[in-house]
């Protein structure tokens, strides 16, 4: 479970950041390379101080080559679906393939516990955003 920043574009136009979270369950066939399901939900509100909703459904591989005792830094990349919905802003709801990759990086408390960050990167809509969120993974 991650929490953080993320960066969504209005209807208008208008670009801003807002709350990011995405909850991921998955299996790590080999301790360095997972497959795991991702829902992503993120909000801001917009220039009529309304809601914009996004909320993605995606796919994942993720990969940690490089270990330096309990730090391990990898690689995620994927794709499923975005949607988003905006409301005060005709034109705001929208659906699209979304493509999802970024950097990882973890901090390993013990075998089962480690914190973890994520700087990310995502296509979708027919623009980019960007999120950077940290969180707890348990294995």
């Amino acid at each position: 479970m991650f929490g953080g920043l993320g960066s969504y574009k209005s209807a208008d136009g208008s670009v801003k950041n807002g709350t990011a979270t995405t909850i991921q369950l998955g299996v790590f066939p080999e301790q360095h390379v997972g497959v795991l399901g991702s829902i992503f939900f993120g909000w801001r509100d917009n220039a009529v101080r309304e809601t914009l909703f996004e909320s993605r459904y995606t796919l994942e591989v993720q990969g940690y080559p490089i270990v330096a005792g309990p730090l391990h830094l990898g690689l995620y990349g994927g794709g499923g679906a975005a949607y988003r919905w905006e409301d005060g802003i005709p034109g705001g709801n929208a659906g699209s393939l979304a493509l999802i990759g970024g950097a990882m990086f973890q901090l390993d408390f013990n075998t089962r516990l480690a914190l973890t960050a994520r700087l990310g990167q995502t296509y979708a809509h027919s623009e980019r955003m960007s999120d950077l969120m940290v969180g707890l993974a348990v294995y």
